[in-house]
């Protein structure tokens, strides 16, 4: 499987003293290349670290 596009799954500020931090999770989808041309397509998305807080 090859990467074939991102995206952001989530956004969080973190702060830690004296500075306020934004740190956005990405979340890659990757695509074989020998089935791409295929009727159907295989596709896989990782869902990235889970949250500290929901």
């Amino acid at each position: 499987m090859v990467p074939i596009g991102t995206e952001v799954i989530r956004t969080e500020i973190v702060y830690t003293r004296p500075k306020l931090e934004r740190v956005e999770y990405i979340a890659t989808t990757y695509g074989c290349p020998q089935c791409k041309d295929t009727e159907e397509p295989q596709f896989i998305k990782d869902n990235g670290k889970p949250a500290f807080i929901e």
